[in-house]
C-alpha cells in the first residue's frame, strides 16, 4: 500500500487525505480555507456522514491487502455513502487515540 497523509480539516468538518508525495499541496489548499470546500484533488470523509469505526482488519480491504499479526494497528472508517479510508498505525496507541477523537 501507498503511503497515505491524513489529516483533519481546520474547521474539523472533514477528514482528508492524498498521498504522501501531495501533502504540502494539501495543506496550502487547505490552509487557504476559512471552511472546508470539497475538491477533486484530494478524498474526504466528512465526519458527519461517519457511519461507523472498526479497529482491527475487518474491511474486506484488509482482509485481501492486510498483514497478518496488525489488527492491533488498524482502523477503518465507513461513511453513510460506502466510503471507506482504511488506516495502518504505527502504534495501537495512535490508532486507538483516532478511533476515540473520531467517536466523540
Amino acid at each position: 500500500p501507498e503511503a497515505t497523509y491524513v489529516r483533519m480539516t481546520p474547521d474539523g468538518e472533514a477528514i482528508v487525505w492524498c498521498p504522501e508525495k501531495h501533502r504540502e499541496k494539501l495543506n496550502l489548499e487547505l490552509g487557504a480555507q476559512p471552511t472546508f470546500i470539497p475538491s477533486k484533488k484530494f478524498q474526504y470523509i466528512r465526519l458527519e456522514n461517519i457511519m461507523f469505526i472498526l479497529k482491527g482488519q475487518e474491511t474486506d480491504g484488509f482482509q485481501r491487502t492486510g498483514a497478518p499479526g496488525r489488527d492491533h494497528l488498524c482502523l477503518s472508517i465507513v461513511s453513510k455513502q460506502n466510503e471507506l479510508l482504511e488506516l495502518q498505525f504505527t502504534s495501537e496507541e495512535m490508532r486507538d487515540l483516532w478511533a476515540e477523537a473520531l467517536r466523540d
